[in-house]
């Protein structure tokens, strides 16, 4: 397995969480720099002007108060800040925030989930309806190498690797978001729709489009479930028969992703991508599912990526709230405990993969050097 292997374009690559940095008309901030003692700016006078370096260095501007320090109150009720944190932040509300969203970030995973996927972020911003946005950013599509851990799963059990990929890609989708085969089948269909189009206004002399090859790359189990439309159900029975077998640690981790995933949340509460105006309504994914390094999957989502690198999306989670009300409060924070639960689990399955196929690729290679020792002999 391996990871990182695709980056939109023109992301903000910034690993700190951008909490207060986005609330809009929140703060407009003048600095002046420390400097030594000036003494009078001019001499004579009734009244000195006090020195310089004994003034504050940072002022703080702020509308929309009530909204702001609601919000850093019922983060301390809530037991999602500190006082500490208050006192930290010398009692401005934005260094409040920004502190308390990368504490709270930092003990749900954040930096193990980086390893993995890189760049998560969350914001929160204020709105025109006198309600508070927070978002979960990503700019990075992780990636899963998939063909040899899905092939020992099957050569194991016929059909749960199989099982393993369906349950996985559908996990995904329902909440991080993945580019799997069903998004590259889509795409090789509208290349081929281009294409068709291209030569029928050329007259039939355009030039030629090299759609990727999906049935090639596709491992032969798993084309063979998705002709009999395996369903869901099936895939879970199975994988939780084997759940404490040799590759239980994998099963298990991926059938805790999947309960996450199906914790019933207020919908109500998240932001629909249509209202914001948005020129692609699809949010970056979280993890591409290929069975190669280089495939036809890769190849599809590289077509895709510039639609992501040229467009405004929506980000992985997007939510309102009014924090005068407690339950949308605890609500929403509920659901972005979900969704960092959910990408805690993929990354530590990503790194299990990662760790599994690189022991295998040493054991074969241990092999074909014992091989070509006994050759030698043998000559």
């Amino acid at each position: 397995m391996r990871n990182k292997s695709a980056a939109v374009q023109g992301g903000v690559h910034s690993r700190r969480p951008k909490s207060a940095a986005e609330l809009p008309n929140a703060a407009a901030t003048a600095r002046a720099s420390s400097a030594t003692r000036v003494g009078l700016l001019a001499p004579g006078g009734p009244a000195s002007l006090p020195p310089l370096d004994e003034a504050p260095s940072q002022y703080s501007f702020y509308t929309g108060k009530k909204l702001l320090f609601k919000l850093c109150q019922k983060l301390v009720e809530e037991g999602l800040a500190t006082t500490r944190s208050w006192e930290k932040s010398k009692t401005d509300p934005l260094a409040f925030v920004d502190e308390s969203l990368r504490r709270w970030c930092f003990l749900h995973g954040l930096s193990r989930i980086e390893e993995e996927f890189s760049d998560f972020s969350v914001a929160i911003r204020g709105g025109e309806d006198q309600k508070l946005h927070i978002s979960v950013q990503h700019w990075h599509l992780g990636h899963f190498v998939c063909r040899a851990p899905l092939t020992a799963l099957e050569k194991h059990v016929p059909g749960l690797g199989a099982a393993f990929y369906q349950l996985l890609a559908y996990t995904l989708v329902r909440s991080l978001g993945s580019w799997d085969l069903d998004d590259a089948a889509a795409s090789v269909e509208q290349m081929r729709e281009w294409a068709s189009e291209s030569r029928d206004e050329e007259g039939g002399a355009g030039d030629e489009f090299e759609i990727p090859d999906l049935d090639g790359c596709t491992p032969s189990f798993i084309a063979e479930a998705r002709k009999k439309h395996v369903s869901i159900r099936h895939s879970l029975r199975l994988l939780r028969a084997h759940a404490s077998g040799r590759f239980g640690v994998w099963i298990k981790s991926l059938l805790r992703m999947y309960a996450l995933s199906c914790i019933p949340i207020d919908k109500r509460l998240k932001q629909d991508p249509e209202e914001e105006g948005y020129d692609y309504l699809r949010p970056v994914p979280a993890a591409v599912l290929s069975f190669d390094e280089q495939d036809a999957v890769v190849a599809t989502v590289d077509e895709e990526l510039e639609n992501w690198s040229q467009c405004s999306s929506p980000p992985l989670v997007d939510l309102k709230f009014d924090p005068f009300q407690p339950r949308e409060m605890r609500e929403v924070w509920r659901i972005l405990r979900i969704n960092f639960e959910i990408a805690l689990e993929t990354a530590s399955l990503a790194e299990k993969w990662r760790l599994w196929t690189e022991a295998e690729e040493k054991k074969d290679e241990h092999r074909h050097r014992n091989r070509g020792q006994l050759s030698g002999r043998a000559a």
